[in-house]
């Protein structure tokens, strides 16, 4: 691994420890990180005298109620009444996991991950300012004697089409309504030194009874680190942390003839994919089962494999399509591939890739520049492009 990650073989190794991923005594258990973004952590919200936490499943909405400290000589009480509160309600907004999150616990030379099932921003809900407006703007009815006619609303709704039910179904204001729907189900607080709390945290400190199976290869799994640090740190004849050269063992030759069909499923849905993208839909997905075979060879038997029809090619350390058929963008795709696969430089502006598609006679639309680009890159602050590293 000294070689892979740029480090002196001499240096001084301080400390090691074993990862433990997911005990299974959670199972009914799920976690959420709360996040305060209005909140310096040095004043954090007395969230351990909540009043009352409330929670819809389905909406995924979480709410607590925290009390004010009336006593405070920065509690205003000569304030008009509608704005005198005893209490705040903290709100949540739920916040997409561009990666997997874990809580870690250190305990006895050990590290326990717990998958996070979901991530909230909390921040302060001023709806009780909103339902006092709407009550004074209201204005009184007053009933009218006797009988007389009623008048009655006819709703005549016409029959929706297909992507007509999809739009509404995916509406803001459909999902309010959803929302708003879901009764609450109340939560019972615990305190961090609670007994039911340090129950909980000894369940997640549970080792896992079996040893979980490594799927990426070295450089894949020092990828995922250090995204700075790629193949042309590998030594001569090497590439992602294996000898090309290896692979004496055999894959059956039937199989063999299978495993382009399969893999061109895989890289139309993803066009970018690593050995352990591949070993993964080899083993799960039902159309590969008649390949599945290919995904238990070694690495290097496997990448031989890929390699071997001449259909997809490797740029450091992750696997494309050589060619999609599509005459009008593999000509720009192909310029694009061989500047990713330059071994001297891993990020590239805008303007040199143009210039290199430029240089081999290529003419580009910007519509089809983001097009290609968002398939095989990421794109980087300062307006730079890098290859992905995996599906």
């Amino acid at each position: 691994m000294g070689a892979v990650s740029g480090l002196d073989d001499d240096d001084e190794l301080l400390f090691e420890m074993d990862v433990h991923l997911g005990s299974t005594s959670l199972v009914d258990v799920q976690l959420y990180l709360m996040q305060y973004p209005l909140r310096p952590a040095w004043r954090p919200y007395s969230t351990d005298e909540a009043e009352q936490i409330r929670f819809k499943p389905k909406a995924n909405r979480l709410e607590m109620d925290i009390p004010l400290d009336t006593t405070s000589n920065q509690y205003d009480e000569h304030c008009c009444e509608k704005h005198r509160i005893k209490k705040f309600t903290l709100k949540s907004s739920e916040v997409t996991q561009s990666t997997a999150y874990a809580i870690g616990l250190v305990r006895n030379g050990a590290l326990y991950l717990s998958r996070v099932d979901s991530m909230f921003h909390m921040r302060p809900s001023i709806s009780h300012v909103d339902s006092r407006e709407d009550e004074e703007d209201r204005e009184p009815v007053e009933e009218k004697k006797g009988g007389g006619l009623k008048q009655l609303n006819v709703k005549v709704q016409k029959k929706e089409t297909e992507a007509q039910v999809k739009r509404r179904l995916t509406s803001y204001a459909h999902m309010l309504k959803q929302e708003n729907d879901e009764a609450w189900k109340l939560l019972t607080p615990h305190a961090s030194s609670a007994p039911i709390t340090s129950h909980i945290c000894d369940q997640m400190t549970q080792a896992t009874p079996n040893d979980i199976k490594m799927t990426l290869d070295k450089a894949e799994y020092l990828e995922a680190f250090a995204p700075a640090i790629r193949s042309q740190n590998l030594p001569t004849g090497q590439d992602g942390g294996f000898k090309l050269e290896d692979g004496a063992e055999k894959i059956d030759p039937k199989v063999l003839a299978k495993l382009p069909k399969v893999l061109a499923q895989l890289f139309k849905e993803n066009p970018v994919a690593n050995l352990g993208n591949i070993r993964a839909w080899l083993a799960t997905v039902p159309s590969a089962q008649p390949v599945a075979a290919a995904g238990r060879a070694s690495d290097a038997t496997l990448h031989n494999a890929i390699v071997a029809s001449g259909a997809f090619q490797r740029v450091k350390g992750v696997y494309l399509q050589v060619s999609l058929g599509d005459d009008q963008i593999d000509p720009f795709r192909t310029v694009l591939i061989e500047l990713l696969a330059n071994p001297a430089k891993d990020i590239f502006k805008k303007t040199e890739i143009k210039e290199a598609a430029k240089a081999k006679g290529v003419s580009i639309t910007e519509a089809l520049f983001m097009k290609v680009m968002k398939t095989l890159c990421d794109s980087k602050p300062g307006g730079f492009w890098q290859i992905k590293m995996s599906c």
